[in-house]
């Protein structure tokens, strides 16, 4: 059987990263370009959570909350999330069986009280270690084996605890993330 392994791409460059103006008005459906204010972007969004202002950047950005290792150890903000991603992540039976690897970027709101809400795939890019076993397929089998990385990926975010929210002006505010997941076999 082969080792799984997951490979978190955390990076500062994942907590500051942005839709470009092009995907922003994509991915939430905005009318107008979104408006740059002070180098940061705002854009309007309406949820059924609310109809408040989301940010794409911050003065200080969304960080994972704190976690408790069964050692007692403390751990907070990156190492907190690397730690909770390896020990909650189920790399799917059917993605291993198969050998599928992936990156996954999923994004979602981190809103004013830290609850994440909005979870989803932006960008997913899927391989097959063996591409014959793949093509031997149909479409709807390969799409069924290829999203089980997927809905992983999103089952962990909206299993996440609350974050520290994202602070614009030293108020707490909407502020949507990426995060990016690679699915690796080793």
């Amino acid at each position: 059987m082969m080792k799984r392994c997951v490979h978190v791409l955390l990076a500062v460059a994942a907590f500051s990263m942005t839709a470009t103006q092009a995907e922003a008005q994509e991915n939430v459906g905005v009318a107008s370009a979104p408006m740059i204010t002070d180098n940061i972007t705002i854009v309007e969004e309406q949820t059924e959570q609310s109809a408040e202002t989301l940010f794409e950047m911050v003065e200080v950005m969304p960080q994972f909350a704190e976690i408790k290792k069964p050692d007692g150890t403390l751990l907070e903000g990156l190492a907190a999330l690397q730690y909770f991603i390896i020990n909650n992540l189920h790399y799917p039976v059917i993605a291993e069986e198969n050998g599928i690897e992936g990156k996954i970027m999923c994004q979602f709101i981190v809103e004013k009280d830290g609850q994440i809400s909005n979870v989803t795939v932006a960008k997913a890019t899927h391989v097959w270690s063996n591409p014959k076993y793949r093509d031997a397929l149909d479409a709807e089998q390969r799409k069924k084996m290829e999203t089980s990385l997927d809905k992983e990926a999103v089952r962990l975010v909206k299993s996440m605890p609350k974050w520290y929210p994202g602070l614009q002006k030293e108020k707490p505010v909407r502020v949507r993330f990426t995060l990016p997941l690679n699915f690796k076999l080793q």
